[in-house]
């Protein structure tokens, strides 16, 4: 949904640091190839990043249709969201009530707190 909705490269970053320090290989599926310490996927296809989803411990996204997927799969998902539309009465009206969900929202996605994020995917991290 464009760089207003997206994480800053530095909060991704403290994010991939995070889960490298918990033991994790972190593989990102994306365009742009700004963060250090993670794999990317060269094919970006849906097919692709679903096998991949499927393989996975578990996914953080910052997209609502990767939530949606992580759900079919029920893979624990960890999601950073803005509710930054008129209809999103809970933080979840755009994406499934994934019970192996966490989610943390803000109507602006850059203003999440650090600490929170840290707290947060360290606890859902350990639970994988």
């Amino acid at each position: 949904n464009g760089r207003d909705r997206a994480l800053s490269t530095g909060d991704a970053q403290f994010m991939v640091d995070i889960l490298r320090r918990e033991g994790f290989l972190v593989l990102m599926l994306g365009i742009e190839k700004d963060l250090t310490g993670v794999t990317y996927l060269e094919d970006n296809s849906l097919l692709n990043a679903g096998i991949h989803l499927a393989e996975a411990a578990g996914v953080v996204t910052v997209d609502t249709v990767w939530s949606w997927l992580a759900s079919g799969y029920s893979k624990k998902t960890f999601g950073l969201f803005s509710v930054n539309y008129p209809d999103m009465v809970k933080q979840w009206s755009h994406f499934p009530e994934n019970p192996n969900g966490t989610y943390l929202v803000n109507p602006d996605i850059k203003r999440l707190d650090r600490e929170k994020i840290k707290f947060e995917l360290v606890k859902w991290a350990k639970s994988l």
